[in-house]
């Protein structure tokens, strides 16, 4: 509470400064006044309650109240703290209800015009409105995890769930819908991230595409043979009987399963770590059912009881901290997504099961080892797909068929024994650079020949990690089984010198982070370490001659390569989709580097090397970035002399987490193309004296922070975009173009303010960024398709821009809520917005105005009440007056109400407080240019 009345003590302090040269304040000590000055004082008293005559303005004026100055300044009994000595100054005692009436006498100069205008009504955590027949709720702002919805508002029947009427909410873990609900709308529930369980009543008739979104960890209870029931089974949702019998957290219903009888445990909302499945209420569980366990956060160890026939679809998928299982003999069959998404580190099936659906173990990224029973056959789609620590397979048994993508994804799966018993293959079943061993003439050794995978059997020479063969003069490496990150190539095997890589005998190794070549190997063959995807270090030898077609082809964390002085030959696509590698230098010896691809071109490679060589040449042909070896370099940044300064032209291997300010002794006033692009270090960038922010600078880096100075004119295309750990940037003034798709994709972007330079927000700028506000500066001339895929709820133009042209698809956003579209908006094309919007959107315009138009044309929601975020007082200004409203109301003085409120809530944090009135100050002084 003091720290309370402190804030509101200081607030009162800045109010106070504000509103000085307003000249509301009694004249102290002033000297005489005109009557000019008179007339100025006069006029800005009545501009403080708009719409008021002078007759009922001087009826209530009156000083502001010893209560009020007593809740903004008398501390708490037990402390002394001296009252502020405020300015005798005088503001009408006036409550929000009667400045709207005052204001709703005054006449206007043009009648009022609303297209269609949906009345709301907020009560509790709700925000609603009549429809024909009863109540939908259209917003649900609450944080209560258990929410049940009423039947009623004012004896009315809820009978409607609005569109995205309570999505994106954080703290709601189950929801019962109201008895009289019958239509639930498009994405109501959508990203709610810990809802688990929607009770829905039958009165439910019709429920939306989406309206659960696309997460089924949501379990619908309702009644069997209901219309919840068939959209629950038809969207993959878990529907749950809602007459399920109920022991301690199991939901279960009578079963039986080949002639056992017992129960099917249909859900469990239990948190403990270790749970053993026997019995419930003395009767054999024989079956989990589907989903039972989805999403279970808390579970850890599981044993199965022996009676226990079926685990059905997604019964323990996503259970994030599950790593134990016990099976026991008696399990037949295990379903789709059993265990998929599961933290588990070893598997050892039963002898009995002999049922498996696709996708049982899926994702499984902790899972090593895995052990099949005698009973399998069959091993299913996707089995083990994408585990990408599994590096052992065990088949018991004879299994004869081997489906798709089984173990596709499995990086460390190096090699797997195939029994003989195998006749038949999907397609893809492992990665291209898993080893298959089996017998000679066997369907494995068939199936590996046709699709260009190695294969070894019992006569393939090995030693140590890795598999060879002789060649002449030596031996070439053909094969590796070891996940060790360091890996040193031997100069000999067996006595014999290693003077080849082989093709394809590193390939898809996630393991590898650092690889030193021999010193006797003269050959690095075609794809020897593709998608090598960790790979960040190779140190060549001076005796390698020739490195093959696509040899490091996508290995994506390389930054940087520097060949031997004996290289003669360099494949096509030797380095190609390596997107993280900036310098690639060239000896002057070289002699061929394939000109005929590079269709996999790395995004931000630069070719470093003597001019007029082959390298120069090779660069030129392809359109890579050349660098004579002569450029400047200083700690790994190459630059070069430009007016006034300096330009980063990329850099090479820097670890550094800073953009430097300056090189060579001079200032940085330049970002050349593509210099920090997909640069894994890099976090903070001061721009300090850089003028220009060149195409692609720091496209895909890990950025965090950027400053930029009133210095920065140019900001390039693409210059920040997939800068995925960027939260705020603030344009300067100074700025005058901001690239095509300047900070695309940066998904985490949840606060910008634009200069007010700015003309035009072009294609693709902010798609896919999180900010909820934006207002764009008076400079603004043209919108063009900026926002796509972002979260924009509020856009802002201000009245005092001129000519403003909104291009189509400029704001096609189902997010949008509030548009403020005043009569300086004088072009809307045709899709700009279109049919696709929110119901809840609503444009707010000047009466006859384009944005009228348009919006009556589309059936928008259309508003003359101009007023915006922050402007309580509806005067179309946001300045201290508003503020001063917002304190009034924090000490209870005058209690806001319906929109009052919610103009008032400019940190959208369902409170009016001193907090939303320090934002207005902020925003009135212009040091920000919208509401966070």
């Amino acid at each position: 509470m003091k720290l309370k009345k402190r804030v509101v003590h200081i607030l009162t302090v800045l109010l106070i400064l504000v509103l000085l040269p307003v000249g509301v304040f009694a004249q102290q000590d002033f000297g005489e006044k005109s009557e000019t000055d008179n007339s100025a004082k006069q006029l800005t008293e009545q501009e403080a309650i708009p719409s008021a005559t002078s007759e009922n303005t001087q009826a209530n004026k009156v000083n502001v109240t010893e209560e009020l100055e007593d809740k903004l300044t008398k501390p708490e009994k037990e402390e002394t703290m001296p009252l502020l000595e405020l300015p005798e100054f005088n503001l009408p005692q006036i409550s929000v209800t009667e400045q709207n009436e005052i204001q709703k006498s005054e006449p206007e100069s043009s009648p009022r015009q609303e297209v269609k205008r949906i009345e709301t009504v907020a009560k509790d955590d709700y925000t609603y409105r009549e429809v024909e027949g009863g109540i939908e709720i259209t917003k649900y702002s609450g944080t209560d995890a258990d929410v049940i919805i009423p039947d009623t508002f004012e004896g009315k029947s809820v009978i409607s769930l609005a569109a995205h009427s309570f999505s994106n909410n954080s703290t709601i873990i189950s929801v019962t819908v109201g008895a009289n609900v019958q239509k639930i709308g498009s994405y109501a529930f959508y990203s709610c991230s810990k809802l688990a369980k929607v009770v829905v009543p039958a009165s439910v008739i019709d429920i939306d595409s989406n309206a659960f979104g696309y997460d089924n960890q949501i379990k619908i209870f309702g009644t069997p043979g209901s219309f919840v029931q068939t959209y629950a089974e038809t969207n993959h949702l878990n529907f749950v009987n809602i007459m399920a019998k109920k022991s301690g957290d199991f939901y279960y219903e009578n079963d039986t399963v080949d002639g056992s009888i017992g129960v099917r445990i249909l859900t469990y909302e239990g948190k403990s770590a270790v749970l053993n499945l026997n019995t419930i209420e003395g009767k054999n569980i024989i079956t989990i059912g589907k989903g039972a366990f989805f999403n279970n956060q808390t579970l850890e160890s599981l044993s199965l009881g022996k009676q226990i026939k079926i685990i059905e679809d997604n019964a323990f998928s996503s259970c994030s901290s599950l790593k134990n299982v016990t099976f026991a003999e008696g399990l037949k069959s295990l379903g789709s997504n059993a265990f998929s998404r599961s933290a588990l580190t070893t598997v050892k099936m039963p002898n009995s099961t002999e049922s498996l659906g696709t996708y049982v173990f899926y994702y499984c990224e902790s899972l090593k080892e895995i052990t099949t029973g005698t009973g399998i056959k069959i091993i299913p789609q996707s089995f083990a797909s994408n585990c990408i620590n599994l590096e052992k397979i065990t088949f018991n048994g004879e299994v004869e068929e081997i489906n798709s993508y089984a173990y596709t994804g499995c990086g460390s799966l190096r090699v797997i024994e195939i029994p003989a018993s195998v006749v038949t293959f999907g397609d893809y079943p492992f990665n291209q650079s898993t080893i298959i061993s089996g017998k000679k003439g066997s369907a494995a050794e068939k199936f590996a020949k046709e699709k260009g995978l190695m294969f070894v059997d019992e006569s393939t020479k090995k030693s140590g990690d890795f598999y060879y063969e002789e060649i002449e003069n030596g031996v070439r490496i053909i094969g590796f089984t070891s996940n060790s990150s360091e890996l040193t190539i031997p100069d000999k095997l067996e006595n014999k010198d290693v003077v080849e890589i082989g093709n394809s005998a590193f390939s898809g190794n996630s393991n590898l982070k650092t690889v030193t070549v021999g010193n006797s190997i003269i050959v690095i063959g075609n794809n020897a370490f593709s998608t090598c995807r960790n790979l960040k270090i190779v140190n060549f030898n001076q005796n390698l001659s020739k490195i093959g077609d696509s040899a490091f082809f996508e290995c994506r964390t390389l930054k940087s390569i520097t060949l031997p002085e004996n290289i003669k030959t360099i494949g096509k696509d030797a380095f190609g989709g390596c997107n993280g590698l900036k310098k690639l230098e060239i000896p002057e010896g070289i002699q061929s580097i394939s000109c005929e691809g590079y269709t996999y071109k790395p995004l931000n490679a630069h070719i470093v090397g003597k001019e007029g060589t082959e390298a120069e040449a090779f660069a030129k042909d392809k359109g890579w970035p050349f660098v004579s070896d002569t450029t400047p370099n200083e700690n790994d940044y190459y630059y070069e002399s430009v007016d006034d300064g300096v330009k980063i032209l990329f850099s090479a291997n820097s670890v550094n987490k800073d953009v430097p300010q300056s090189l060579g002794g001079k200032p940085v006033v330049e970002i050349g193309d593509s210099a920090f692009a997909y640069d894994n270090d890099i976090e903070n960038f001061e721009s300090g004296n850089v003028r220009f922010i060149n195409a692609n600078a720091f496209v895909g880096s890990t950025l965090k922070n950027i400053k930029l100075s009133e210095k920065t004119e140019d900001i390039g295309d693409y210059a920040f975009r997939d800068c995925k750990a960027l939260t705020a940037i603030k344009i300067p003034n100074s700025t005058k173009e901001l690239g095509v798709g300047a900070f695309n994709y940066c998904s985490k972007l949840a606060s910008v303010t634009l200069g007010n330079s700015i003309q035009t927000i072009k294609s693709g700028t902010f798609d896919y960024a999180a900010f909820k506000s934006i207002t764009m500066p008076t400079s603004i001339k043209t919108i063009e398709n900026a926002f796509w895929q972002s979260r924009v709820e509020t856009l802002i133009i201000p009245e005092n821009a001129e000519d403003v042209t909104l291009k189509d698809y400029s704001l096609r956003l189902y997010s949008l809520k509030e548009l403020y579209l005043p009569a300086c908006v004088t072009t809307i094309e045709e899709n700009a917005i279109g049919d696709y919007h929110s119901p809840d959107l609503i444009i707010y315009g000047d009466a006859g105005s384009v944005a009228e138009a348009y919006a009556q044309k589309y059936n928008i929601n259309f508003s003359t009440e101009m007023w915006q975020l922050g402007d309580v007082n509806k005067d179309k200004q946001i300045n201290a007056s508003d503020a001063l409203l917002i304190l009034r109301h924090s000490v209870k003085e005058i209690e806001l109400t319906g929109n009052d409120f919610i103009w008032g809530d400019v940190n959208k944090d369902t409170l009016v407080n001193s907090s939303d009135g320090l934002q207005i100050l902020r925003y009135a002084v212009k040091e920000i240019n919208h509401f966070d």
